[in-house]
């Protein structure tokens, strides 16, 4: 049962985590989960591409948790359900997926919602991935501002 409480960032909180992606590969009906620490809480990002790119390795401590653990990970947070909830609402919009992106020390938290993907193999001239991110206020619970990219994106149509 899910709760207002429900959220992957306190979920990537806990484990230390600054990256997390849900991917979905629709054709298999399959999901991908990643976790990452990418970069450490000090980290000047005013300074990027500066003194450092995307490219560049901005923790001494970066790991990363794939698919298996993931999935077990959250049961034990109690987020089974919430996760299976959110995979639900990525398959019935037919996206790609959802990327977060969490900086602890300043409580900065960021949703990417892929939901078009013309990386597809017969796409030889151009490689674009279009998604949504959007303002939300802190106390705004997850799962309304996913759910509610979802009503927008079918509104648009």
């Amino acid at each position: 049962m899910m709760s207002k409480s429900d959220s992957l960032f306190d979920f990537m909180g806990s484990k230390s985590l600054t990256s997390m992606e849900i991917s979905y590969n629709q054709k298999q009906d399959r999901f991908l989960l990643r976790g990452m620490r990418e970069w450490d809480d000090n980290v000047r990002f005013d300074r990027y591409n500066i003194d450092f790119t995307m490219e560049d390795i901005l923790t001494e401590n970066y790991f990363a948790m794939r698919t298996e653990t993931m999935v077990s990970e959250p049961t034990e947070f109690c987020l089974k359900d919430y996760l299976d909830y959110i995979e639900q609402l990525i398959r019935e919009r037919r996206d790609y997926g959802i990327e977060f992106y969490y900086h602890l020390k300043k409580n900065i938290r960021a949703m990417y919602c892929k939901h078009v993907n013309t990386l597809n193999i017969k796409n030889r001239r151009q490689a674009i991935r279009v998604g949504a991110m959007r303002r939300h206020e802190l106390n705004e619970s997850e799962i309304d501002v996913i759910y509610n990219r979802r009503l927008e994106h079918r509104s648009s149509h």
